[in-house]
């Protein structure tokens, strides 16, 4: 929510809806593992740890399921 003085046209953010602060924060950790993907093609233990995390996530599901 935006607020802004009588006779401005500049507006200030006055707060952010949990929503949105919580979309925020996934969007912004969407991104991250987007860099780390990237950074991974050229990294070797960066592509070695999130091979394990792969292994970690899918046997987790698989218990799970």
């Amino acid at each position: 929510m935006y607020v802004r003085q009588s006779g401005s046209v500049e507006r200030t953010l006055h707060s952010v809806s949990e929503r949105q602060h919580d979309l925020h924060a996934s969007l912004v950790e969407s991104q991250l593992w987007g860099q780390i993907h990237r950074a991974a093609k050229t990294n070797v233990a960066l592509a070695d740890a999130l091979d394990k995390v792969k292994m970690i996530y899918a046997l987790i599901k698989k218990e799970n399921n």
